[in-house]
C-alpha cells in the first residue's frame, strides 16, 4: 500500500503563495487628499510605511503554519487539525485587512487588488485540498488496519 502524499505539495504551494501575498498590496485608497496602499506589512502613504503588527503576525502564521503542518507527516490527525488552523489564519488575515480598510474609508474610494485576492483564495483552496488528502489517508490507513 502506497500513500500518495500530494498534500505535501499543496501545503508547500500554499506557503509560497502566502509569501508572495505578504509583499503585495491588497487595497488602494484614492481620494482628493489621500493616497494609500494597504498590504500585509502595513500602510504605505506619502509619509512612508506605517507597520501593522497584527497583520504581520497573521501573515507570518499563514506562511509558517503550512510548513509546520508539512513536517508533521507522521501525525495525521495533528496534521489535519493544523490544516484547519492554516485556513483560519488566512481567513483572519483577509478579514482583518478588510475590516481595517473599510472601517476607516468609504467603499467608493477603495480599490481592491484582485491578484492579491486570487493569491489568498488559491492558498485557502490548497489548504482545503491538503486537508481532504490527509482525511483520505487517515481513512485509507484505518481501512487497511481493519482488513488485517
Amino acid at each position: 500500500m502506497v500513500i500518495q502524499r500530494l498534500q505535501n505539495l499543496y501545503l508547500f504551494l500554499s506557503a509560497v503563495l502566502m509569501t508572495v501575498f505578504a509583499y503585495v498590496n491588497v487595497f488602494f485608497v484614492e481620494s482628493a487628499d489621500l493616497s494609500l496602499s494597504v498590504g500585509c506589512m502595513g500602510t504605505y502613504d506619502v509619509n512612508g510605511l506605517s507597520l501593522s503588527p497584527i497583520s504581520i503576525v497573521l501573515a507570518v502564521l499563514a506562511v509558517v503554519l503550512p510548513l509546520l503542518t508539512l513536517s508533521k507527516f507522521k501525525l495525521l490527525k495533528l496534521q489535519k487539525s493544523l490544516c484547519a488552523v492554516c485556513l483560519v489564519a488566512k481567513l483572519g488575515l483577509i478579514a482583518y485587512l478588510a475590516i481595517t480598510i473599510f472601517g476607516q474609508y468609504s467603499a467608493s474610494s477603495v480599490a481592491v487588488n484582485y491578484m492579491a485576492v486570487a493569491l489568498i483564495a488559491a492558498a485557502a483552496v490548497l489548504d482545503l485540498l491538503a486537508r481532504r488528502g490527509i482525511a483520505h489517508d487517515i481513512k485509507l490507513l484505518r481501512d487497511s488496519d481493519r482488513i488485517r
